[in-house]
């Protein structure tokens, strides 16, 4: 089902709505994290747009994973797919501390909304970092011997 896309593989198109959603909506958690007059006005707004990138990042996992077994569950993958399944959880820690930010405000007591966004922004930290790891296992291994086999043009 998830398998191509007009023939060409489902994985690779959507791989890259959570190569920009993650980072997008980890500084959209953070700026609600470290404000909190927009918090109340955008917090739903960001759970939104998390929830929206969990979704494409399940999509990925799950196209990623038919593509790996299409290609013949390549070596130079193996890494790349280890990385892919767990960012799910990552984005999810992200969606989830979205919510608490969305509702940290009507909780008595500040204290809980300055423990909530200090949570919020390592959580988004941490899904970017996973993000880029991912992402740069996967494009190493599409890429790396194809550079590493050809001429750079100079001399």
């Amino acid at each position: 089902m998830l398998d191509t896309v007009f023939g060409l593989p489902t994985h690779v198109l959507v791989v890259h709505a959570v190569v920009v959603g993650v980072p997008i909506a980890a500084v959209a958690t953070i700026a609600t994290a470290l404000r909190p007059a927009w918090r109340r006005a955008a917090g739903w707004w960001v759970v939104g747009l998390d929830t929206a990138v969990l979704a494409a990042t399940l999509l990925a996992r799950q196209s990623g994973t038919w593509f790996f077994r299409r290609l013949g569950e390549p070596e130079a993958a193996v890494q790349h797919t280890e990385l892919g399944s767990s960012l799910i959880w990552f984005v999810l820690a992200l969606l989830i501390v979205a919510v608490v930010l969305a509702v940290a405000d009507r909780i008595p007591g500040r204290w809980g909304g300055h423990v909530a966004a200090l949570i919020a922004v390592v959580v988004a930290l941490v899904a970017v970092v996973q993000t880029v790891r991912t992402g740069h296992s996967g494009t190493s291994a599409v890429w790396k011997a194809v550079v590493e086999s050809t001429n750079t043009g100079q001399g």
